[in-house]
């Protein structure tokens, strides 16, 4: 690997965070940064509880703070990490100031924990944002995506609906369209979880949030070509047509709690994303920040399983509405038979139980092909 001269013991000049986000949009001709101010969508988190599972992660952390910006009273920290956990907990007391967070390192899975921590806190809003989201990982780990990534979810919703939550926002994927790996189903799975709860519900009020792939994640392209080049190995691609549609944490954190303050029948909201960012000029683009020039410094190493060339955003045919804000598209909830998806999440967790992963793949496929997606039709309609 080439690289700019630079004095004896001197290290590679390594690009910042913004750097990078500036790569990862503008200059690879996608799209600019969108300025969502979702301030004016959120005034249902001044002076409310907020419940944020996963608070530790790479997404949960940058939530927790933007909504104590604004002004919610206490944020109940939930994750099963525990350094983690007191890590986002010191950043809100001694970098901002916010003296209202509230831990609860636990193991959302166990249905006795979820609602006993939904019925201490009485929360007025929970993000769910906890769940695997890395394919290779939860490719080869179906038994403990389905149980993270689904039954989780379950019984979390069923616990917000019990104790009368008023707002429920889903961290999704785009994976979760026309999915074809375990993380893509278990994400479709858990979007209709939240759609059928929507339908049943007269108290809480539902919303799924769609994302692409957030730079700066943890697991995402962009943290992982940055450790190539400090390493100095090459930066692996694994098709050279593969593309993305990417995002940044903030976006993403203005996604959901806009998608919060519109939230109501369990609809799907989205960013407009503009055209998809393709990973290898992504990889040419990082060495070039780096100080590297890209000519032998990728290896093409092939896709892995079940990874799609190019992502989906919707359903082939669906319908797709915008909102009272501009960069933010809506289309219906995902949903099914209450009683269907009910007994076949009884047989899928029965089937986590005995550990049978490949039993486990198979009703994850099933229960996907079975969701309905609503296709509703006619004039445009633009949310108040």
């Amino acid at each position: 690997m080439s690289s700019s001269a630079r004095r004896p013991g001197e290290e590679d000049p390594q690009p910042d965070a913004s750097e990078l986000v500036t790569v990862g949009l503008t200059a690879l001709r996608g799209r600019e940064v969108a300025e969502l101010d979702e301030a004016r969508f959120a005034d249902y988190l001044r002076g409310a509880k907020v419940l944020v599972t996963g608070a530790g992660g790479s997404l949960g952390r940058v939530l927790c703070r933007r909504v104590a910006d604004l002004e919610a009273a206490e944020i109940v920290l939930v994750d099963q990490a525990e350094a983690a956990l007191v890590d986002i907990h010191h950043e809100l007391r001694y970098d901002l100031g916010f003296t209202g967070g509230a831990l609860e390192l636990a193991d959302l899975r166990a249905p006795n924990r979820a609602h006993g921590i939904i019925a201490k806190h009485q929360p007025d809003v929970v993000f769910h944002t906890a769940g695997y989201k890395l394919v290779p990982i939860v490719e080869a780990h179906p038994v403990e995506a389905a149980e993270n990534n689904v039954l989780a979810t379950a019984v979390l919703v069923d616990a917000a609906k019990a104790e009368k939550v008023g707002r429920f926002v889903l961290y999704s994927t785009d994976k979760a369209i026309r999915p074809q790996t375990v993380l893509g189903r278990t994400k479709a799975v858990a979007e209709c979880i939240v759609g059928t709860a929507a339908r049943e519900s007269t108290e809480t009020r539902f919303a799924c949030t769609r994302l692409g792939n957030v730079l700066e994640s943890s697991g995402s392209m962009l943290p992982l070509f940055r450790r190539q080049v400090r390493s100095q190995r090459p930066v692996t691609v694994t098709d050279v047509r593969m593309t993305r549609y990417v995002m940044t944490h903030e976006e993403a954190t203005g996604l959901a709690i806009v998608a919060g303050g519109l939230a109501a029948r369990g609809d799907v909201f989205r960013l407009d994303m503009g055209r998809p960012v393709r990973v290898l000029d992504a990889a040419r683009a990082v060495l070039t920040a780096a100080g590297h020039r890209s000519e032998g410094a990728i290896d093409v190493v092939g896709s892995r399983p079940g990874e799609k060339l190019h992502e989906d955003l919707e359903e082939p045919g669906e319908a797709v509405w915008p909102t009272a804000h501009g960069s933010i598209l809506r289309s219906g909830p995902r949903y099914a038979d209450p009683a269907w998806l009910d007994s076949r999440l009884r047989k899928l967790r029965s089937l986590v139980d005995e550990a049978d992963a490949e039993a486990v793949r198979v009703a994850l496929e099933h229960i996907a092909e079975g969701i309905r997606v609503d296709g509703r039709t006619g004039a445009a309609r633009v949310d108040a």
